[in-house]
C-alpha cells in the first residue's frame, strides 16, 4: 500500500540522549532554587505528561519551528536537574554527535498553574532550549560522547 502526508510511515528510530545536565541548585537570576524545588519540577514532570510536554527547542524561540525533540524523563541527581531527550530532527543530531549544539537552558515555570483544570503545581519544567551562551556556566548539558544513545 501507497502511504502519502499525513499518513506517512516514518521508519528511522528516534534517538535518546540520556543524563543530561540542564539545571542546579542555586541562585539564578534573583530567584533561589533549592534541592526541594527540582524534586517538584521532577514530580511535576510525571504528573503532567501529556497536558505539558517540554519541547527541546534551538535556541529560546517561541516558534514551532525550532522544536527538535521531547524531553522524555525528569530526574534530580545530586543537586542537579537531569533529563532524557527525544531528538526528533536528524539536522539537530548531527549537530550534537559533532559537537556543535551542547550548551542548554532550562526554562522554568516558577508558579505554575493548569488553566482546565486550575490545579497548582508549582515549579515545572517548560522547555530546554539548546543555546550558545548558557546562563549556567557549569553545568554539563549536552555530552553525547560521555552519554548513551538508544
Amino acid at each position: 500500500m501507497d502511504l502519502t502526508f499525513p499518513y506517512q510511515k516514518f521508519e528511522e528510530d528516534i534517538p535518546t540522549i540520556e543524563e543530561v545536565e540542564v539545571f542546579q541548585v542555586g541562585t539564578w537570576r534573583g530567584t533561589e532554587y533549592k534541592l526541594e524545588d527540582l524534586k517538584v519540577m521532577e514530580s511535576n514532570f510525571k504528573a503532567l505528561q501529556g497536558v505539558l510536554d517540554p519541547p527541546l527547542k534551538v535556541d529560546h524561540s517561541e516558534s514551532a519551528h525550532n522544536i527538535a525533540g521531547w524531553v522524555v524523563n525528569v530526574y534530580v541527581k545530586g543537586k542537579s536537574l537531569f533529563v532524557d531527550l527525544e531528538v526528533t530532527e536528524p539536522d539537530v543530531m548531527d549537530k550534537i554527535k559533532r559537537g556543535t549544539f551542547k550548551k542548554v537552558s532550562a526554562e522554568i515555570y516558577t508558579s505554575y498553574t493548569d488553566e482546565s483544570t486550575l490545579t497548582y503545581y508549582g515549579m515545572v519544567l517548560r522547555a530546554i532550549s539548546i543555546v550558545s551562551i548558557p546562563q549556567l556556566k557549569n553545568i554539563k548539558g549536552i555530552d553525547f560522547k560521555g552519554g548513551r544513545q538508544s
